[in-house]
């Protein structure tokens, strides 16, 4: 058997390993992945599953690495938690995120891969235009509206500014992500005018070839990023391009570096618009940590089932972190578990889910055994022992197993469209 299915991938940092045992299963039983989004470190397995990796392959990586290889310090970190703190003044970020960009970048070229461009072509010949499905830009905007609105409020002058933006143009200078508004005119003006409508409208420079990949046609990778400068859902490559920047030509690493940049952990991207200026770029899971949203637009009969892997929310449990032996906490230590925990619970609140998600996702157990003991592995648990990693992989090829037990597209279209 083989067919075809849409996959979107929760962010999790080390937990990833349950995300990458979830499409292990998969893959074993016939599925190919068509289209993929992801966040954080979803957004990593995706861009690995995209570039051509199989998941068996993507496990050998992850399962052997030494994950404290990404600490890529500089002379300040080599002073404890005063350098630390002098790091995160200086940078916003205690360290560097070019080692786990440059890695990352490593593994894509190892399949020909290095930008979305890439990506787009070895699609054209995996899947045949017949396989491919057009996007719905108004229906798509609509959506994302729907998410972005979930993280962010609007006063009574915010909405009417909208409500001028969409009579008449305003004369900016700047470039800000962007948050489209649910006119039905909103696919023609990009493509007849250039000028995206929102919360503000901005130029978006003409690329032909560009329109034709990521307007017309999705493109096959997707990741979230959060704009923490205007405070902003950004979906990598596509709004890349009201920044001025040629989507096709943006490399895949730098946005799987941008979607997995854990605050104060990582220092941000940095970003300038069309004027000048700097936006910093952090990790998508702050805004939207399972963006099951981009593969589907609630409306269209799908013509492949859209998989969802996610992991479970539920009350804490002890994590891998060595804080839990020791009785003092560092204030780094702190920092993680506080990034951790906001990740972790983020989606439960924020997240924009569609009638059905439920059904159609692999929820992955983040609990393991290890030495007889019950213990959660948590997203910034970067010591994990390869042994633990292991457990956690092992935990989303049951997930994904079990799921498939009672699985039935046709079912499932039949009662939800």
């Amino acid at each position: 058997m083989n067919k075809a299915c849409d996959l979107a991938l929760e962010g999790g940092g080390v937990k990833g390993l349950g995300l990458i045992g979830a499409a292990y299963a998969l893959e074993n039983i016939g599925y190919r992945f068509r289209y993929l989004a992801g966040s954080s470190a979803g957004a990593l397995v995706a861009a690995l599953l995209a570039s051509g990796f199989t998941a068996a392959e993507v496990k050998e990586v992850f399962v052997e690495i030494d994950y404290k290889q990404f600490e890529e310090k500089d002379c300040l970190d080599y002073f404890g938690t005063p350098g630390k703190l002098l790091s995160l003044g200086r940078s916003l970020g205690i360290y560097s995120a070019n080692h786990f960009e440059s890695f990352v970048n490593g593994l894509l070229k190892e399949k020909g891969i290095s930008t979305f461009g890439d990506l787009n072509n070895q699609f054209k010949s995996d899947f045949p235009l017949k396989d491919r499905r057009p996007v719905n830009t108004e229906t798509r905007t609509e959506t994302v509206s729907k998410v972005s609105s979930s993280a962010t409020r609007t006063d009574t002058d915010t909405q009417q500014n909208r409500t001028a933006l969409k009579t008449t143009p305003p004369k900016i200078a700047h470039s800000t992500a962007i948050i489209p508004d649910n006119s039905a005119s909103a696919a023609k003006a990009v493509r007849s005018t250039g000028i995206i409508p929102g919360d503000t409208a901005i130029p978006m420079p003409a690329f032909p070839h560009m329109k034709a990949s990521f307007i017309n046609n999705p493109a096959r990778l997707r990741v979230t990023a959060s704009d923490i400068t205007d405070m902003k859902l950004l979906t990598l490559p596509d709004d890349l391009a009201c920044f001025g920047i040629d989507p096709e030509k943006f490399s895949v690493a730098t946005a799987v570096r941008i979607s997995g940049g854990l605050p104060f952990f990582f220092e941000p991207y940095k970003l300038k618009d069309t004027s000048g200026r700097v936006h910093l770029l952090v990790d998508g899971g702050l805004i939207s940590n399972y963006p099951i949203w981009i593969l589907d637009d609630e409306k269209s009969r799908l013509d492949v089932p859209v998989f969802g892997l996610k992991f479970p929310k539920h009350a804490l449990e002890p994590c891998l972190s060595h804080c839990k032996h020791n009785d003092r906490v560092t204030l780094f230590e702190y920092m993680k578990s506080v990034v951790s925990t906001l990740l972790d619970a983020h989606d439960e609140a924020y997240s924009y889910r569609t009638e059905g998600d439920d059904e159609r996702a692999i929820t992955i157990p983040t609990v393991i055994t290890v030495d007889g003991e019950r213990r959660r592995v948590g997203t910034a648990d970067l010591g994990i022992k390869p042994h633990e990693r292991i457990a956690m992989f092992e935990n989303g090829v049951r997930a994904a197993v079990r799921f498939l037990k009672t699985w039935s597209f046709e079912k499932w279209l039949s009662r939800y469209r």
